[in-house]
C-alpha cells in the first residue's frame, strides 16, 4: 500500500527564454512504512519533486498533477500539505533556522501551531530535541544555530519535524554538508526514528553510498523523469536501465 501516490506530475519553472520543463509528467508512489530514496544527478528534478509535495516552489512555478492521494484517500482537489502529516527537512539547517531565534522558540512554534498550550510545548519540544538522540536538550532548546554544530543543527530540525508529528517524512540531502563520522550518525538515527515511529521516509541525494545504507527503494532520476525504480538490492546487483548502470559505474566499489 503506497502513503502517497502521485500521478503526471509537471512542473516548469519560468526562464527569460519561457517555461523550463524540471519534471516532465512523472508518477510517483511512495511505499507506505519503508524508506524510499530518489536519486539522480544535480538538476535530475528529485529536489522539486520534493518542493511540489510541500508546495515551495519557486515564485512563478507552474506545478500540475492529475491526482494525488495520501493514504488512499484522493486529495487532488483539495490538497493541502498543511493538513497533511507530511514534515520535511531540508539540506543546510543554519539557511532553515532564523538565527535571531533559539533552537528551542523554533519547536515551540511547531507545536503551538498543533493548539498545544506553551507550557506543554516546550516540554514536547525538549522531548523530540531528545528522540533526535540530541544531548543535554535543555542546553541546547537555549542556545541560537549558530552555536550548534553542523550536526546538531540537523538533529535539531529532524526533531522538529517530529514535532509536527508526521506519517511520511521528507529528506532534501540531509547528509551533504557533513562528514563521514557524523553523516553515518545522523543515517542511523533516521533508520531508527522511521522504525521507532512506524515513518515513511523519502530521501532525495546523489549519494549511491547513502542509498546503500539506508534505503528499501530507489527511484532513479535523470533529466525530470524516473528512469527506474526498484528495491536497493536489485538496483544495485541488475540495474536496467542504461542512466542506472551509468551511474553505478562512476562511483568507488568502496563507498558501498
Amino acid at each position: 500500500m503506497s502513503i502517497l501516490s502521485i500521478d503526471d506530475l509537471t512542473i516548469d519553472l519560468p526562464t527569460t527564454g519561457g517555461p523550463f520543463r524540471v519534471i516532465d509528467g512523472q508518477s510517483l508512489d511512495v511505499p507506505a512504512g519503508g524508506i524510499l530514496g530518489i536519486v539522480g544527478e544535480s538538476g535530475s528534478g528529485k529536489t522539486m519533486m520534493l518542493r511540489a509535495i510541500m508546495d515551495i516552489l519557486p515564485e512563478g512555478a507552474d506545478r500540475r498533477w492529475s491526482r494525488i492521494a495520501f493514504d488512499g484517500a484522493d486529495v487532488t482537489g483539495r490538497y493541502d500539505h498543511s493538513r497533511l502529516p507530511i514534515s520535511m527537512v531540508f539540506q543546510d539547517p543554519l539557511t532553515s533556522f532564523n538565527p535571531l531565534m533559539r533552537i528551542g522558540s523554533h519547536l515551540v512554534e511547531v507545536a503551538r501551531r498543533r493548539g498545544v498550550a506553551r507550557s506543554e510545548a516546550k516540554r514536547q519540544a525538549v522531548d523530540a530535541l531528545a528522540a533526535a538522540r540530541i544531548p543535554d536538550p535543555e542546553r541546547v532548546f537555549a542556545r541560537y544555530p549558530h552555536e550548534l554544530s553542523g550536526g546538531l543543527r540537523q538533529r535539531a530540525m529532524i526533531a522538529m519535524a517530529l514535532l509536527a508529528e508526521p506519517r511520511l517524512l521528507l529528506l532534501d540531502e540531509p547528509t551533504t554538508a557533513l562528514d563521514a563520522t557524523v553523516q553515518a550518525e545522523i543515517l542511523s538515527l533516521i533508520r531508527q526514528l522511521q522504525a521507532e515511529r512506524e515513518l515513511t521516509v523519502v530521501i532525495v541525494t546523489h549519494d549511491l553510498g547513502v542509498v546503500a545504507a539506508l534505503c528499501d527503494t530507489v527511484a532513479v532520476m535523470n533529466d525530470g523523469r524516473i528512469v527506474e525504480t526498484a528495491p536497493v538490492d536489485r538496483l544495485f546487483t541488475a540495474p536496467e536501465h542504461p542512466y542506472t548502470r551509468q551511474l553505478l559505474a562512476a562511483i568507488d566499489e568502496g563507498m558501498l
